[in-house]
């Protein structure tokens, strides 16, 4: 198994509290917490916006904030906040990332057109919207198709048929060989693509566990939905109260009942405050 970011016992003042953590080649790593559990901090000590305070961390075989814009189409990420050129539009934008990186612009607009970004090519970058400055985000960054792809967040501000098909190419991705860093506080999105989720909470890493083996460890069941649909999905949430319960239609029938159905956000809830028996749930 390679492993091509490695940090250890990285710490930076009061923001992130000695932190090691490996991440696999060509999963998808789904970083979880709260909002200021410090989830963005450790992307932006990854890709070298920042340098640690203790502790070392490798990047591609590199120390990120010495070798840091020097990784080329290896390395991508979209990080908030970012700045964007002003007096620029979308689509100028566009074609300058194509160029820079030797990309195939025919790529970027089906991508721009599929996420419907296209309707914005004539406006420029500084009027855009919260969404929509997602958008540029996501795509000059996946349209890299780079080693490794580093994500902040990458569907809040988006509409749920955006979301679906944003999640649907990192999962493209990931079955291509990118290893893919996610941070998001959104654990029902981040429960549709992980291989590995890493949960942090106030600078500390409380927990990192395979998605597959979270549901062996704790005796239960995650329901995905098909990503093109956005009705199918059952879950318990806040430990027994049915916060959502949607049938499966055909799936619900091949149910065992005598499994319990938990989201992420449940297995994270449980980690953070042990006392609660998960038997409960």
């Amino acid at each position: 198994m390679s492993y091509p970011v490695i940090l250890e016992d990285v710490s930076l003042k009061n923001y992130i509290r000695n932190i090691s953590i490996s991440f696999e080649e060509g999963n998808i790593h789904c970083i979880v917490g709260p909002n200021g559990s410090g989830k963005t901090t450790l992307l932006r000590l990854i890709t070298g916006l920042i340098k640690p305070s203790s502790g070392s961390i490798s990047v591609l075989g590199r120390d990120p904030f010495r070798y840091r814009g020097r990784y080329g189409r290896s390395l991508a990420a979209a990080l908030e906040p970012q700045p964007l050129p002003k007096s620029v539009s979308v689509l100028e934008y566009l074609k300058h990332i194509s160029r820079l990186y030797g990309l195939d612009f025919e790529d970027i607009l089906s991508f721009s057109r599929e996420i419907g970004l296209d309707k914005y090519f004539g406006i420029y970058l500084e009027h855009l919207s919260s969404g929509n400055i997602k958008k540029v985000l996501l795509t000059q960054s996946i349209c890299i198709n780079p080693d490794i792809l580093i994500l902040d967040e990458p569907t809040m501000h988006l509409d749920l048929t955006t979301r679906g098909k944003i999640l649907n190419h990192l999962l493209k991705l990931s079955e291509g060989g990118t290893t893919i860093i996610v941070s998001s506080h959104e654990f029902n999105d981040m429960e549709k693509i992980a291989d590995k989720v890493h949960f942090i909470y106030d600078g500390r890493m409380i927990k990192s566990a395979f998605l597959s083996d979270l549901a062996e460890e704790y005796g239960v069941a995650f329901v995905k939905e098909d990503l093109e649909d956005i009705d199918g999905k059952i879950f318990v949430s806040r430990f027994g109260e049915y916060h959502k319960l949607v049938g499966l239609r055909d799936d619900l029938e091949r149910l065992d009942v005598d499994v319990k159905i938990a989201s992420l956000a449940d297995i994270y809830e449980y980690t953070l405050y042990r006392g609660v028996s998960y038997e409960d749930i």
